[in-house]
This record gives C-alpha cells, structure tokens and sequence, in this order.
C-alpha cells in the first residue's frame, strides 16, 4: 500500500529503513540514554492514568452527592407537603382555603407522596 500524505523529502518506507539501521548502530550510551527515556515516560503515564482516574472517580462522587442531596431535598419537600395535607385535613371547613377554582386535589397529592415515599422505605 503506498501511503497517500507526503511531505515529499523521504517515503515512510525508507524513513524506517534508515531509523532501523541507526538503532542497530546505535551504541550502547544511545540505548541507555533511550531505555531511561522510555522509564520515565512510562512513570509520567502511570501518574497521568492515576490522577485521571482519581478525577473520573471524584466527578462521579461529586454527581453521587448531587444526586443524593436532590433525593434528600425532595424527600424533604414531601415530608413538609404530607405535613401541609394532613393540616389542611383538619381544617373543618376546607371551603376556605380551596375557593372552588384550584385544581389541586388531595387525592392526587397524597398518592404522589405515598409513592415518593415507599421508594425510601
């Protein structure tokens, strides 16, 4: 296969030849300095994969939370609305709250906190 881009100074074909045959040429201070090249390389990686998983980890603690202190503010906000329908029950005359033209009804209300409710039990 003959590669498409090229720079026009040298084939990637003889680029390798020609790496391949300096490497085997290269002395042994060249492989060393190379072999210490790669270990540090190889250390900066592991340290980057680290601290990337340890982001990755904390992002997905901090959506955790966010998502347990949403759960615990609407549980919350359902405890304080039973606690609203259960005063608004022991009014006697509910007429006085509800002036005919609201759509809420307890019923409704009541099954929602019920079974918002069951999901922490």
């Amino acid at each position: 296969r003959q590669h498409t881009k090229s720079h026009g100074l040298i084939s990637f074909t003889d680029l390798s030849k020609r790496v391949s045959k300096a490497w085997a040429n290269a002395g042994s201070d060249v492989r060393e300095f190379c072999a210490e090249l790669r270990e540090i390389g190889i250390q900066q990686y592991r340290e980057e994969i680290a601290n990337y998983s340890k982001t990755v980890e904390n992002i997905k603690s901090r959506e955790v939370s966010k998502k347990a202190k949403d759960i615990m503010n609407h549980v919350q906000k359902v405890e304080h609305d039973k606690h609203f329908v259960s005063e608004l029950k022991s009014l006697e005359d509910s007429s006085k709250v509800f002036n005919g033209s609201s759509c809420f009804t307890l019923t409704n209300f009541e099954a929602e906190v019920e079974m918002v409710a069951s999901t922490f039990d």
